[in-house]
Parts: C-alpha cells; sequence; structure tokens
C-alpha cells in the first residue's frame, strides 16, 4: 500500500484493503521431530497422532502459527506452560534440542531447513495441506498484469513440478 513492493509471494488467505492476491500453490505441512522420537517411526502419520506431544509453535502473531493450529485442531492456547519461537530456524533448532516437535512447511524443508540437524522430517498421510502461497499486489497497480503474470508463471511451474 505503501507504493514501496509491486508484488509479493505471501501466504494466503490474506486480507486487506486495495491488495489483491491470486493462489499459486499449496504447501504441505511436515512433521520435524527429534530422531528417535516414536512420531518419526514408519507408518502413516496424522495430524491428530500429535495430540498427546509438545507441539512447538511459532509465537502468538505468526500465520504460520494459526495455519499449524488449524491442521493439527488444536487450541490457540493449550493447558500449562507453552514455549513458541520467533522463526522457523530456532523452531528446528528447538526440535533439534528435544523440546517437542513441530510442522513445518515442505517448502522451508525442500530448501534444506533441517540439513545437518539430528531431526526427522516426514509427510502426513494423507498430505497435511497447511496453507496456501500467492502473489499480492495493489489494486489497480499499473504493474498489476505484471503480478498476475508472475503468478501464471509459477501456478505453471509448481503444476510442472507436481507432475
Amino acid at each position: 500500500r505503501a507504493r514501496r513492493i509491486d508484488a509479493a509471494l505471501i501466504a494466503l488467505p490474506y486480507e486487506a484493503n486495495g491488495i489483491e492476491t491470486e493462489a499459486v500453490f499449496d504447501d504441505e505441512f511436515l512433521l520435524a521431530c527429534p530422531k528417535g522420537h516414536p512420531l518419526g517411526e514408519d507408518g502413516k502419520l496424522k495430524p491428530e497422532d500429535l495430540a498427546p506431544h509438545d507441539v512447538l509453535l511459532l509465537e502468538d502473531g505468526h500465520c504460520l502459527r494459526d495455519h499449524a493450529l488449524s491442521v493439527c485442531k488444536m487450541p490457540s492456547v493449550r493447558d500449562g506452560g507453552e514455549v513458541s519461537a520467533t522463526s522457523l530456524h530456532t523452531l528446528i533448532q528447538m526440535v533439534d534440542g528435544g523440546l517437542g516437535v513441530s510442522l513445518i512447511p515442505k517448502l522451508a524443508a525442500d530448501a534444506g531447513l533441517g540439513n545437518g540437524l539430528d531431526v526427522s522430517i516426514r509427510p502426513f498421510s494423507p498430505a497435511a495441506i497447511g496453507r496456501s502461497v500467492g502473489i499480492a499486489w495493489r489494486s489497480g497497480s499499473s504493474r498489476e498484469e505484471d503480478a498476475r503474470r508472475v503468478a501464471q508463471e509459477l501456478k505453471a511451474m509448481f503444476a510442472d513440478k507436481r507432475d
């Protein structure tokens, strides 16, 4: 809205006056747990399997926290003390340190978020779609057509990747 950015790749939904969005792809959540943790074993993993475990989340107000809570069908506040992180890097370090388990976006895992750490990262079955990722731009911007074109190119690129 301040006219400093023509378009942005963001997690959706994003509601703001004067901002339009177009979804590009869905990003699933993966489980991150310390190696040797019972949830890291083979077998089908469902979000409800997390209920009895300490699930580490990003701090309150972070959209990824809300997405994770929605996937797990957990209340926004749990009984007892809650530990939260300010970034995905901190979150995965906390998992590595044995403080609990967490959900991380596949996009972050594919970018190497857990590399070099003693953590297991595994998918849910069926896949737990955690969020949509899309392009956002100012309504009526002179670059609106370009933003829509970027969204279409990214959609095609991610569709090819899934095939």
